[in-house]
């Protein structure tokens, strides 16, 4: 089988920059294990975070949700649009970054009426001087074709919360 290279290796070639690892790695993958390898069909998990390594433990973060979408064509503003839609923020950890626990709930949606009421979706994580920053998106009730989504920030001393 031959590969297909990129110009940048081609060069790197002629150019003898090619002798140590960092030109061609090998990418391993593997099913995961645990939780977050369950299929349960009205579960819908998406939009992870970078993974975080803290101590002995890999970290995520990412969007969760029950139920079917019905799309913004339904008439009932209650239902479900998107599967980004009636959303929280949920945490797993893993000793070995294939066996995955799911660690609970780390950002729920706010009370009726406050900005981030109907759903907070799409986390991204940054540690920076023992701190714990997850940014993520935020939609207030009711969620219509032209909403405005808003960008909030958790902050914690610990990549738990």
């Amino acid at each position: 089988m031959s590969k297909k290279l990129s110009a940048a290796t081609k060069r790197a070639i002629e150019r003898n920059y090619n002798q140590g690892p960092e030109w061609f790695c090998d990418i391993v993958t593997k099913p995961i294990t645990g939780d977050l390898a369950e299929d349960k069909p009205d579960v819908v998990r998406r939009d992870p975070s970078a993974v975080l390594k803290v101590g002995d433990r890999y970290h995520v973060w990412y969007t969760r949700s029950i139920g079917k979408s019905y799309g913004f064509g339904s008439g009932d503003l209650e239902k479900k649009t998107f599967p980004w839609d009636q959303c929280d923020i949920w945490h797993a950890t893993s000793r070995d970054g294939w066996h995955w626990e799911e660690q609970g709930l780390a950002v729920a949606r706010g009370p009726r009426g406050d900005y981030d009421d109907r759903s907070v979706f799409t986390p991204e994580i940054l540690a920076h001087d023992g701190k714990f920053y997850l940014v993520y998106q935020v939609v207030q009730h009711p969620y219509l074709r032209r909403s405005f989504e808003n960008i909030s920030m958790a902050v914690a001393d610990s990549p738990d919360g």
